[in-house]
Order: structure tokens, then C-alpha cells, then sequence
């Protein structure tokens, strides 16, 4: 039940990210200021203030990442290695800088380590995992977020 929650919380987060990055204005000029620091700063966005906030979001959505985790991890000082891993890994996957993407690929690659571990072996799960990415590299090497013809 716990990890029932913890998966409604992160889907929630997940979606008010989503919110904030698509409908604020604040959202709007950390997307700009993202894909063109000096085209945003000619519209009149601050880039450092707006990379300062997305600093200050991302601190805040990897605390509760890790107050999500620890209830089934102990704690350890590089306990959050294979998840920072697997973070990248879906990022990839899912189109830097593409949210929705992502989060469908860490669906993906949660659905697929599953899988892995339940039908090859304990171990597997990672191996099936980067499998999936090699292959995602090989035939969309812009990621499975990504629109055609851009």
C-alpha cells in the first residue's frame, strides 16, 4: 500500500510539473530560456533568475523523490546512485526536455525491469532496461518523445 501511495504522489508531482512548465509564465520562460538563453533575453526573461528557480524546483522535487524512497531503502550514502541512473536513462529515452516523454519512458523502463526480473532472473531487470535504451538509441537516437522532422 505504501508504494501505492508513493507512485500516486510522484504521478502527482509529475503532473503539476507538467502544469506549472506548460500554463505559468514562469514555466514558459524556463522553457524558453532553456532552448535560447539569448533569444529569451531579447523577449525580456532574466535567464539567471529563471535558471535559479528551475534550480530551486528541481532541489525540491528530488527531496520528495528521496522522502518517497527511503520508507523502502535504507539509507546509505550512495543509495541514490541507481536512481540517478535510471533518471538519466529515461530522460534519454523519453526526449530531453520533453516531460511527458519522460515520464512514459520511466513507465516503460519500470514495466520492463519487471518483466526482466520476473521472467529471466534477479539481475536482469537493469540488463533489460539498458537494452531498451541501446535500442531506442539505435532507431530513434532523438528519443521516443520526439517529433517527426525536427
Amino acid at each position: 500500500m505504501a508504494k501505492l501511495i508513493a507512485f500516486a504522489v510522484a504521478m502527482a508531482l509529475s503532473g503539476l510539473l507538467w502544469v506549472f512548465l506548460h500554463t505559468t509564465d514562469l514555466g514558459r520562460a524556463m522553457r524558453a530560456a532553456s532552448q535560447n538563453r539569448d533569444v529569451a533575453m531579447l523577449m525580456g526573461i532574466n535567464p539567471n533568475r529563471v535558471f535559479a528557480v528551475a534550480f530551486g524546483t528541481a532541489l525540491a522535487l528530488a527531496g520528495a523523490a528521496g522522502s518517497l524512497l527511503m520508507p523502502f531503502y535504507s539509507a546509505y550514502p550512495f543509495v541514490g546512485q541507481v536512481f540517478v541512473l535510471m533518471a538519466f536513462v529515461a530522460v534519454v529515452m523519453g526526449t530531453l526536455g520533453n516531460v511527458m516523454g519522460a515520464l512514459i519512458a520511466s513507465l516503460m523502463m519500470g514495466v520492463a525491469e519487471s518483466l526482466g526480473i520476473q521472467f529471466v532472473g534477479a539481475d536482469s531487470g537493469l540488463i533489460v532496461v539498458f537494452a531498451m535504451l541501446l535500442l531506442t538509441l539505435a532507431f530513434r537516437p532523438s528519443g521516443l518523445g520526439a517529433r517527426r522532422g525536427r
